[in-house]
């Protein structure tokens, strides 16, 4: 039997659909196992447009209401023709931190790296609640 430790939740970006409306965009699907780097291409909404908000979320859903911002931070770019392409990779370690690489496919650069430490949905006292129901538990 082999145990591999996986994202317990999707990790995404906030975007907008063709209507200009906020959604949520899954990059890292939950069940990825932790370590896999994973990309997903955006572009930009606007005419000479010079920088872009980078609003990590955590959960599964399309609708912005239901899901967490975990970090967000605001990237500067060179002012492009709408519809620029924007590469982010992500990747998300054993450690909970988030690691996000932001590229610029136009002029083929990095233009930023971001880190954002995801931190455990459960308060103390129900983790040690968890603890201690698999105390003894034994897998063969």
């Amino acid at each position: 039997m082999e145990i591999k430790d996986v994202c317990s939740h999707s990790l995404g970006v906030i975007t907008h659909d063709e209507l200009g409306r906020s959604k949520n965009s899954i990059v890292l699907p939950r069940q990825t196992p932790y370590g896999i780097e994973v990309s997903e291409i955006f572009c930009t909404l606007d005419d000479w447009q010079v920088a872009i908000e980078v609003q990590v979320t955590e959960g599964d859903e399309e609708s912005v209401e239901h899901v967490e911002i975990i970090g967000k931070q605001e990237i500067q770019t060179p002012p492009y023709s709408k519809g620029a392409p924007v590469e982010l990779f992500f990747q998300w370690d054993l450690d909970g931190m988030v690691h996000i690489t932001v590229f610029d496919l136009t002029a083929n650069t990095r233009l930023k790296e971001i880190h954002f430490y995801r931190l455990s949905n459960l308060g103390e006292q129900q983790i040690q609640e968890k603890a201690k129901r698999l105390d003894g538990t034994a897998i063969g």
